[in-house]
């Protein structure tokens, strides 16, 4: 019996994203997807676990040169293959070995993007064999329907075996070098070597996967780099409009500077943060004191901590008419970020607008006193305002 599964659509287009970057075909990571989607399906009990960190398919040599697509279930590795139309699973020649092939090979049916179902299992003893009796890159092997098929009854009878290790000569660092940079220079017994050594050892596969690291092809290069180019245009774009006294050139230059600080993703709370810290320090540097810029950089964490605007200046406000004044005359102002001192005609229609009586207000402070404390929580207000409508643009 088949285990058919569904995949998330969000899986699937993960799947897509990982086979782009490794450049292999959409269907082999596709396969791969629906296996895993099965194992963890699959009753506890069994205590079937999934190693994904163990897959060779993880790095992308060996993914990319050898079309390594495996998945450990209980330490034991399986090959998973999709079947093509005509029937037939092809395997690489360098991933047939006892240390990589310690499971055997599941097959795979993939319906659609988003499904498909591991239709059978093929034992890897004699396509050993056969693969190392011929002189061939790669076996295709015709594929026979298995109506009775029990995925949880074939892992659990793979992940129950004793793995057979063949003694090998360890590979070189030469060959190491070779298999990342140009793998088909190898002769095929270096490159079940390699294959063979990563299977049994995790420092082979950790030095690898850092190593490989390294060597991101240049089309992948390219891509990211014009990825990363156009995100910092659409970010350009929205910004330029509230920070006027930032020039184009120098809004991209500090865009840029922040995502190599805070890495490419203008959405992170981190990049957020910083972006706008360095900003409000070019936009506001000429209008606001050393004083009141160091308390809306401040008001600039709380906010992108995910704390309201009000809350945010109320943090540096103790006087709470001075605050309800200022939040009233921000709210009738026009253009914010001026920061201009609260006119007498915009003092008095707060005034009214709270209905509160000015002997009121100030029967415990002086009129300068009061006029100051609303100036100086104006500017918290009207800087809070933009500080929050442009968090959530960027």
């Amino acid at each position: 019996m088949e285990s058919r599964v569904e995949l998330n659509p969000e899986i699937a287009r993960l799947a897509l994203a990982s086979a782009r970057q490794l450049a292999i075909p959409f269907r082999q990571v596709l396969a791969r997807c629906v296996v895993e989607q099965a194992v963890t399906e699959l009753d506890p009990e069994l205590d079937l676990m999934l190693n994904q960190g163990e897959s060779l398919s993880e790095i992308r040599a060996f993914a990319r040169a050898f079309g390594a697509n495996d998945v450990v279930v209980n330490e034991v590795r399986l090959q998973v293959l999709p079947v093509d139309e005509d029937g037939t699973v092809e395997i690489s020649t360098p991933l047939l070995s006892r240390e990589y092939l310690s499971g055997g090979i599941l097959v795979v049916r993939c319906d659609s993007t988003t499904s498909g179902a591991v239709i059978g299992y093929l034992d890897p003893e004699n396509l050993i064999d056969n693969g190392a009796a011929r002189n061939v890159s790669s076996l295709k092997i015709s594929f026979t329907n298995q109506p009775n098929f029990n995925l949880a009854k074939s892992l659990s009878q793979v992940t129950n075996r004793t793995p057979e290790i063949t003694e090998r000569k360890s590979p070189s660092a030469e060959e190491y070098v070779k298999l990342l940079k140009e793998p088909e220079k190898l002769s095929v017994d270096q490159q079940q070597n390699i294959v063979a050594a990563a299977a049994i050892h995790g420092w082979v596969r950790q030095n690898l996967s850092e190593s490989d690291s390294f060597l991101t092809p240049v089309p992948q290069i390219l891509g990211s780099l014009a990825d990363w180019s156009s995100r910092v245009e659409r970010l350009a774009a929205k910004l330029a409009p509230r920070f006027a006294s930032v020039t184009p050139q120098k809004l991209r230059q500090l865009i840029r500077e922040t995502g190599e600080h805070c890495g490419g993703q203008p959405e992170s709370p981190a990049f957020k943060q910083e972006l706008l810290k360095t900003l409000v320090k070019e936009e506001f540097a000429a209008k606001l004191s050393p004083d009141h810029l160091l308390k809306v950089s401040k008001v600039v964490d709380l906010i992108t901590a995910g704390k309201s605007a009000v809350d945010s200046v109320k943090t540096f406000v103790t006087n709470q008419m001075a605050f309800d004044l200022a939040n009233a005359i921000a709210e009738k102002r026009q253009q914010l970020g001026n920061f201009s001192k609260a006119s007498v005609e915009e003092l008095g229609l707060a005034f009214q607008t709270l209905r509160v009586q000015p002997a009121y207000a100030t029967h415990s402070a002086s009129p300068e006193n009061i006029v100051e404390d609303v100036n100086n929580a104006l500017i918290l207000v009207e800087a809070s305002t933009l500080l929050e409508e442009i968090s959530e643009e960027i």
